[in-house]
Formats: C-alpha cells, structure tokens, sequence
C-alpha cells in the first residue's frame, strides 16, 4: 500500500483594487512596498502580512478511507498566496535545491523532515473583483507551488492526522515574481529575489490519517504439529499474514511447550527435543506487534513414541558464490544433495510399492526428487536417505531453497515403516516442519532478463478531479519473479501500487503530456523498461464570439458555451452581460436587453447556447458589439471567460440627385 501526502502555501501581498491603468500602475507601487516590506520582514514581523504562505495542504488521499499504511505516499503542497482582492498572483521563480528547503511534517509526535521541489501545477483560485462585486473563479495554469512528499514507514501511527507547525519552512531562499502578464496589470511583473517562508499552522487532518497494521492471522490455519521422542525438531510455525506490514512483531506461546522445546520469538521457530511421549495438546501462539496490539492462533502438538524424521540436511556445496546453476557463468555446481535422517532405523527392506520421493521449494516451484540411496551401516539397518536433484534451466531461487511441510510421501498407498524387534510394521511418522530458506544454496539455473515485449509506448489522457485505476501492462521472463517501480514523480493525487502495477487516485492539476518509465526488476536485477506517457487535462467552459448581420432573419447572436469535453458530473455557470466592457452596443435599443442567468450542462453534455437578439434599423453606423461574460463555474474551471458578438450594419448612406429639367440661356437662368 502506498499514499503520498503534497503541502501547499501561498506568498501573501496587499494591493489596491482595480481602477484602471493609473489605479493598476499604483497598485504594483504598493505591492511592491508591501513585498520589499515582508522580503526584509523577519520572522512573525512583516506588517500586515499575517502569513506569507498558505497554510499547506494535504492534495494526496489514502488508497483506502482516510489512513495512510505503509509505503503510501503523502503529499503536501505550499501555495504561494495572491494579492488580496485581485486576480494578480504571486509565482514561486526560483527556489533552492532538494536538499536546502525542507518542511516539517508530524505524524503522531514524531516530525518528518521533508526535502521539496518548486513544481508547476494549476489549480482553482478565488477572488473578489471590486468592478463586478462579485467573487470570481479561475483557474491557475503553470503555477510554482513547493511540494513534499513522504513515504509512510511501517511503525508510523497518527490516529488524528498529520499536521504542520507555523512557519514549519526552513532552508534556502525563495524568490517570486508578483503581476506579471496579468490583464489587471499590464505590466511584465516584479522579481523578488528572496521572500519570506512564513506560513499558517495546518491542523491534524482527520482524512489523512496514518496507521502500521495490527498483527492478523487472517487467512491462516493452526496446524497440528507432532514430534518425535528424542528427536531434534527446527520447526517454522506460520507467522502473521500480514508480516510484511506489521511493526516490530514478536511471536511467543502463551503456555508452557514440552521440557526441551522452545520458540525463537524473532521466527516463531520451535527448536530443541524432548525425551518421552506426551499427548496432543492445544497452545495458542501470540503475535505483538509495537504497539501492543496482538493476534492468536490456536495448533495443536504432541510428541510420539515411534520414530520420525529427525532433520534434513543439504549436503552439497554449490561453492563460494552460493548458488548452483546449469552453468560455471551460473553456479558452480548443478546437483542439490539432500540427506533425510531418522530418529530410529529403518528395516532392512523398506515397505513401498512405488516411490518414495522428496519435496523441495525452489523459488515458487516445488520439485520432487525421488528414489534415494540407503545408508547401509554395520548393523545391517538403515537410517538415512540419500537424494539428488539437477538442476533445471528454469528453476531460480534468490533467497535460497527450503522444504516444506512434510516433504517425504510414498506413492502406491504404502508406507515408509521402522524395523522394531525384528518386525518392520511400525510406521514412519513423517511430519516434519517447513524449513526457512537457506541463503547458502541459492539456485539461478540459466539467467533470463524481463521484456515488456511491446514498441509502442502506452498514452493516458485524464481529467483533474475525476478518479483514475489504470492497470499498468505486465512484464514477462525474469529470474526469480518480478517487481515494479516508477522512475519519475508521479503527478499530484497519484499512486502507484508495484504488486498490482495500477495506477490510481484523482489528479488534482493539470499537465501536459508527461513521459514516465515503467521498470520492471527481476530476482537478479536485470531490469526492463518501459516508457509512457500521462496528460490531465482540467474540465474547463468557455464561451464563443459569434457576429451576425442587423439585417439577417432572424438577427440573432448566439454565444455558444462549451466544456472542452463531458465532465463526468452536472457543470453550472453563470453569465450575464459584462459590468466593466460591457461592448458599444446599447442594449434596449440594439439587443434584446440579456437578463442574465444560470446554463446546466449534464454528465455527458458539452454545449449549450445563449441567444441575443438583434434589432434591426435604418441607421447607417459602425459596427457594434455585445460582451457577454461567464462568472462563478461550479464543477468546472473557467476557459475563455467572455465573449465579444459583433453585430455587422447592413445599411448604407448614399447621395441620389434627380433628372434636370428646365432651360438655359446665355442671358442666365436657373436649372432645378
């Protein structure tokens, strides 16, 4: 399981409202005091700023409900802040490296301190607009935000959620430009080579909780466990299902063993002998985990008066790189040697019909080497067996083989007896615990290397908001299994599970298209890489600039507003004609006067229309335009925002003289 949690904050500034270029060019005069003011500022002393960043923000979400587990990443993003009361923004330009800004991050008492990045993001943001009297939304393309993130480490716990301190930024120094290319200004913006860090306290986020799995034996069964008198046992007893998760687990057993048996607490190994018969009884054996939580299973075990396996030993030697193979490039030697030893001696004649074979774990392969020599000893009994397994081209096993459980059967129906004054008809008992692997005799039969098998590179399109589990494809060969990972950062709200190659969660910025590798690593650490590419893009509604003739029948403008694709999800917006221009038509008297309104679009929709019309006359003027204008998007980013139609005179002003008629003469005379 993996999440990511991303910080945000916002750099903060006062300026005055919008009132034209004179109003505008004073504004940046006194953003720019203001700026230079908290620029120099020490901490918890900049005037009016109150915090110079947003307090930051959680942006990643737990795989599932609202607690982060080992090996998710959270993510926290920093914002820089915009002027109050405008639309002006403040954007990060430069920063320091990695290893110079860091935040800090509490999860449960304990503060994580993360190293961060300046990445391009958008996002919604709000604001007032003096003009409109109205708050407004856009969306932020390319924006520099500061983001962290932190893998959750098994043993992390925080029932109430992560949370920041004030003015937890430290490190480096951070520069930002304020104004820029924004239309309220005009202007190429101001650079502050270094401006203050301080930033609101971010309280424990109840939907970003962290938690390391209690111990769990779901899934397990107790087995029922037998011994043998005087025999030396080295038995595994199954361990929680969720070892991989859980924090600091020990094993014990909650009563007494038999004299001479004990368990490893670290393994929950059973060791040791035990000289008499005992009857079967029922233990239960405890997992802990750290944090005191537990877990029990129930097995059973007695100790038998026959005789049984007393241990299996690998007895050949695969040589200095521990490993055997098909090959010298490989390993040394190509045959595993297994000796099996008994508590008691074996009949001079063993009892089976068929086959007596031995199961071996090699990697996730079981192999059964069969038929083995006798020892023949002095006394004319034999106590061991002796078997030979070669290995094959396609067995692997990284971290050295094992047996299982019980690993001699007999085929036929038969079974393997003792010879016991005289009379060879006691049976064998021949259950034997599961061994751990063996790291001193590790398998690599013929080294093979994973492929994605595939030229194409695979492409996603997603939409921000919009929940995402894509399956990743599958690579094939590989020694000893293979396992995933993602070179790069993935984008915000973004995770990636190894074991199921998927990713998921909500983006929650857009970006252009973006390559990432796939690797996939093999049991050796041969690798395989596979390219890809990911765009988001943000559901965003815009609205046309559409002209029509005064004279046209009908004379109507229509605006069409559409979603750059369906949302998904019901998208409002509001518009009415634009407060500040709103265009040299005058509405009554060249346009049906626009009320104003609210268009729906559905799940599947992307358009819609608003209908002007136009009154024709006789006048002879200029062509004329009406600025209808989209506010306050619900479910949507805003686009292109305002829409200009331009109404088109038809009429024509012309100078017509008459026939002349009348006469002239030299004397003079008047011709009309």
């Amino acid at each position: 399981m993996f999440g990511t949690i991303w910080v945000g904050v916002r750099s903060c500034h006062r300026v005055a409202a919008r009132n034209g270029g004179r109003a505008a060019r004073v504004a940046i005069g006194i953003l720019g005091a203001a700026l230079a003011l908290f620029a120099a500022a020490p901490a918890g002393a900049q005037g009016t700023c109150t915090t110079c960043f947003d307090v930051p923000v959680v942006t990643s979400s737990p795989a599932s409900g609202d607690t982060y587990q080992p090996g998710e990443t959270i993510v926290v993003q920093v914002r820089p802040r915009s002027v109050p009361n405008t639309p002006n923004w403040v954007s990060i330009t430069s920063g320091p490296t990695p290893n110079d800004l860091r935040l800090g991050l509490n999860v449960g008492g304990s503060v994580k301190s993360l190293s961060g990045l300046v990445q391009n993001r958008s996002f919604p943001y709000s604001y007032f607009d003096p003009d409109l009297r109205e708050t407004r939304t856009t969306i932020r393309d390319g924006t520099n935000v500061l983001e962290f993130r932190y893998t959750v480490q098994k043993g992390d716990r925080d029932t109430d959620g992560v949370s920041v301190a004030a003015n937890a930024l430290t490190g480096g120094s951070i520069g930002a430009t304020v104004g820029g290319s924004d239309s309220v200004f005009g202007t190429p913006g101001t650079h502050y080579p270094s401006i203050s860090k301080n930033h609101g306290a971010m309280s424990a986020q109840s939907g970003h909780k962290v938690d390391t799995p209690a111990p769990s034996f779901a899934g397990v069964s107790g087995p029922s466990v037998t011994f043998y008198r005087g025999g030396s046992v080295n038995y595994q007893m199954p361990r929680i299902a969720n070892a991989d998760a859980a924090h600091n687990v020990s094993y014990a057993v909650t009563s007494a063993l038999p004299t001479g048996y004990s368990l490893n607490t670290a393994t929950a190994t059973i060791t040791g002998s035990h000289s008499s018969a005992s009857s079967r009884q029922n233990y239960t054996l405890r997992a802990t985990d750290g944090f005191s939580r537990s877990a029990d299973l129930t097995f059973s075990l007695e100790v038998s008066a026959d005789g049984g396996i007393e241990s299996i030993t690998i007895t050949s030697n695969p040589g200095t790189d521990k490993t055997y193979g098909k090959s010298s490039d490989f390993g040394p030697n190509d045959t595993i040697d297994v000796t099996v030893d008994f508590t008691h001696r074996l009949g001079t004649a063993l009892n089976f019909d068929d086959r007596l074979c031995l199961r071996i774990r090699i990697g996730a392969n079981t192999r059964r080497p069969c038929d083995p020599s006798i020892d023949l000893n002095t006394a004319g009994r034999q106590d061991k067996l002796y078997f030979s397994y070669a290995v094959q081209e396609s067995d692997w096993d990284g971290d050295g083989i094992s047996f299982p459980g019980n690993p001699l059967s007999v085929t036929g129906g038969n079974s393997l007896r003792f010879h016991r004054n005289v009379i060879t008809n006691t049976a064998v008992n021949v259950n034997f615990g599961a061994t751990p692997d063996d790291p001193n005799h590790k398998v690599r039969g013929q080294q093979t290397t994973p492929t994605f098998g595939m030229t194409a590179s695979p492409a996603y399109t997603w939409i921000t908001d919009d929940a995402v589990s894509q399956e990743l494809p599958a690579a094939t060969s590989g020694d000893g299994g293979v396992t995933y990972s993602i070179k790069e950062r993935l984008p915000g709200g973004l995770t990636f599970t190894a074991a199921t190659r998927t990713l998921a969660g909500t983006p929650a910025a857009t970006q252009a298209v973006t390559t990432y590798t796939l690797v996939a690593t093999d049991g050796d650490g041969d690798k395989a890489e596979l390219r890809f590419s990911i765009r988001i893009d943000a559901i965003a509604v815009s609205i046309s600039s559409p002209s029509v003739s005064e004279g046209a029948a009908p004379a109507t403008l229509t605006f069409e507003v559409t979603l750059n694709q369906a949302a998904g999800r019901t998208v409002t917006v509001a518009y009415g004609v634009d407060g500040t221009d709103p265009g040299t038509a005058t509405a009554g008297t060249d346009y049906t006067t626009v009320a104003g309104g609210t268009l729906t679009f559905g799940a599947a929709d992307t358009s819609r229309t608003i209908d002007v019309a136009v009154t024709d006359d006789v006048i002879d003027e200029p062509d004329e335009t009406v600025r209808i204008t989209l506010r306050n998007p619900s479910g949507a980013g805003l686009g292109t925002a305002t829409g200009t139609g331009t109404i088109t005179d038809d009429d024509v002003a012309a100078l017509t003289v008459s026939g002349v008629t009348g006469q002239a003469t030299e004397a003079g005379g008047a011709a009309t």
